[in-house]
């Protein structure tokens, strides 16, 4: 995966998780709905278990943070607390203006 593409999913998959935690989370299959309308699919692509890990692992290392799933609720979220999952949304936050001036 080329070093550009790794930052794109992981910043996708970061944007996905920031904007659903007022839900406690994001479901794969509400991740899988929204990865059809993305720009990301592709003929290679479909999001498969193996494509979604490799996001996820692509999101963990970008935002150096670890996402856990709750087992109860099938939701991914930040791993810690309510400071945790602050500072990731402001890393997705600032991630975000950054592309945007690179007009990414």
């Amino acid at each position: 995966m080329s070093r550009m593409n790794f930052i794109k999913d992981g910043f996708w998959f970061g944007e996905q998780l920031a904007s659903s935690l007022d839900k406690d989370g994001i479901t794969r299959s509400e991740l899988a709905q929204r990865w059809v309308t993305s720009d990301l699919e592709d003929d290679r692509r479909s999001f498969s278990r193996d494509v979604f890990r490799n996001i996820r692992q692509s999101a963990e290392e970008l935002f150096g943070c670890n996402f856990i799933c709750n087992k109860q609720t099938n939701r991914w979220k930040v791993e810690g607390n309510d400071t945790d999952e602050e500072r990731f949304v402001r890393k997705v936050q600032a991630l975000k203006e950054f592309m945007r001036l690179l007009h990414l």
